[in-house]
């Protein structure tokens, strides 16, 4: 068995010494997994590949979580050591706007915002308010470039897609 110091944090001052009192004596046993190794040991944090901090108190422990894809350094989405993580879909959609969609690393936002007067979703496929639609936004499609024209991501052609709309057509299914 091997005698060693434990280290809380915050308890090593910066000239290299500890404050009194603050030490706790933890023994290693070596038939469980501990290593002669851990003499020299001091315990620190490791980094998960999803931002998760973790204590790597002994050697063993150390190797553990380096198998297991941590390592020294926080990933690079995380701040402050917590990892920036959108739940919602596709982000908030913009002001006036009713859905968005995640594209890549930005969200595109689209569609009218609300409910018609009666309550009922604004969106109504195959009517003459679809067809007036499909009409207007076929107008905008032919002036873009060729490439936007055929990106399935803008917001026309999404808008579009939720229409149903077919050239200048609004359909019903």
């Amino acid at each position: 068995m091997i005698l060693k110091n434990k280290l809380r944090d915050g308890n090593l001052l910066m000239d290299g010494t500890l404050e009194v009192g603050k030490m706790k004596p933890t023994v290693i046993n070596l038939k469980k997994g501990g290593t002669p190794k851990d003499k020299e040991f001091k315990p620190h944090y490791m980094y998960g590949p999803k931002g998760e901090k973790v204590l790597a108190k002994t050697n063993k422990k150390h190797l553990e979580l380096k198998d297991k894809g941590y390592n020294h350094e926080p990933p690079s989405g995380v701040k402050g050591g917590l990892l920036i993580i959108s739940l919602q879909k596709g982000g908030k959609p913009a002001k006036g706007k009713r859905f968005s969609k995640k594209v890549g690393n930005r969200t595109v936002s689209y569609g009218q915002a609300g409910k018609a007067k009666d309550g009922s979703d604004r969106i109504k496929p195959g009517t003459s308010k679809g067809d007036g639609y499909c009409a207007r936004s076929f107008g905008i499609k032919k002036r873009l470039s060729k490439k936007k024209q055929n990106d399935p991501n803008t917001s026309n052609n999404l808008s579009r897609k939720k229409w149903k709309c077919r050239g200048k057509k609004s359909k019903r299914s």
